[in-house]
């Protein structure tokens, strides 16, 4: 049986998402920072760190992940579609975000092949390591339910 989750779940992810997102530019901007300087609006500051406006660009993109991880996973919105095809829709409809999301606020030069790849790459790297931390946190649940159902018929 699947937990009912509430807004503060939801906000919950949004936050985890954000906060994550947000250690990771600051990396980010130490690295890189005083380079991309003039070439992107998210390091506008140099390695000074990101901007407020910045900040909020990247809390309306966790907002949207989070919105659409409702819409692919939730089996009330989306019925019949695998979970691979979900996974996979969900990564194509977030990369769109983000193409939108770096035309509108320029956050790196479309013609920069070197930004892409920081991007392409950045962008598995977060995946691969999401999709395996809902995997572990998925089989822990499962083990736990698995227990619980054990010791249940054990009662009986």
């Amino acid at each position: 049986m699947e937990k009912k989750r509430t807004i503060f779940d939801y906000l919950g992810q949004v936050l985890m998402i954000f906060g994550i997102t947000i250690l990771i530019l600051n990396v980010f901007c130490v690295v890189f920072g005083e380079n991309a300087k003039e070439i992107s609006t998210m390091f506008a500051m140099g390695s000074d760190g990101i901007s407020v406006s910045t900040s909020f660009q990247f809390l309306l993109v966790s907002i949207i992940v989070v919105v659409l991880r409702f819409l692919f996973f939730t089996d009330s919105i989306i019925k019949n579609m695998s979970l691979p095809v979900r996974t996979g829709s969900m990564y194509v409809a977030i990369i769109s975000v983000i193409l939108v999301m770096n035309w509108v606020f320029g956050w790196f030069p479309a013609d920069m092949w070197q930004a892409w790849l920081g991007f392409v790459l950045s962008f598995i790297v977060c995946s691969v390591v999401s999709t395996i931390t809902v995997l572990v946190k998925d089989k822990l649940e499962n083990e736990k339910m698995q227990d619980a159902l054990k010791k249940y018929k054990q009662e009986k």
